[in-house]
């Protein structure tokens, strides 16, 4: 019994506790600055044949003091597809 909680004691005596976060910043790795993502705008001024609201996607420009560039798809389905191939690239 006493030689068991012996090596307990050692056992605790013998690591030190780290940080709580101490692994991150071991592992840490540098992070890519990100661009602003593009949104999706609904249009309900521009209309289609069916008089359903027309979607575009606002690609936002980088530094260039710009607006962003609108791209305008038929169907929602469609910009959501487009959205998410630019998103896959990313």
């Amino acid at each position: 019994m006493n030689r068991a909680s012996s090596l307990r004691s050692r056992r605790r005596a013998a690591t030190a506790p780290l940080p709580l976060f101490a692994w991150a910043a071991r592992h840490a790795t540098p992070l890519r600055p990100t661009a602003p993502a593009p949104r999706l705008l609904l249009l309900p001024d521009a209309p289609d044949a069916d008089g359903q609201p027309r979607v575009a996607l606002a690609l936002p420009t980088l530094s260039t003091g710009r607006r962003a560039a609108l791209v305008i798809f038929p169907t929602i389905a469609a910009a959501l597809a487009a959205l998410r191939t630019m998103e896959g690239v990313r």
